[in-house]
């Protein structure tokens, strides 16, 4: 740990957090969706365990349907309708495709078209 130190090399030991320079949190990953987990280091079977209950309840399809919402999203951001709107079409279509496991383009194109119509006629 000293000669790590002295040279500037971060050093990370699970069950030695005294002598760490660095944590990893235990985390999941789906595509570009990210969850860590994380107890400081004080408690790394804590963290474990958040991650594997997450996992069991994670759909196995949120990073197609981020990616998804992602190629949308710049259109959906200049529609001259309020804040709201938009959070309520990303909101349907995260549902939708949880409820599909994935993302039907059609689907979303009407969930976008009908908010739209509604906030644009009222």
């Amino acid at each position: 740990y000293t000669v790590c130190m002295e040279k500037r090399i971060p050093i990370n030991s699970v069950d030695d957090i005294e002598n760490c320079s660095f944590i990893f949190p235990a985390y999941i990953r789906q595509q570009d969706v990210v969850a860590a987990f994380s107890s400081g280091g004080k408690c790394p079977v804590v963290s474990q365990y958040l991650k594997e209950e997450m996992e069991k309840n994670m759909p196995g399809c949120i990073g197609d349907i981020a990616g998804y919402i992602g190629t949308v999203r710049e259109n959906i951001k200049e529609l001259e309708v309020p804040v709201s709107v938009k959070k309520e079409i990303y909101r349907e279509i995260l549902e939708l495709g949880i409820k599909v496991n994935g993302v039907p383009p059609k689907a979303a194109e009407d969930i976008i078209e009908r908010k739209i119509t509604n906030a644009t006629t009222k």
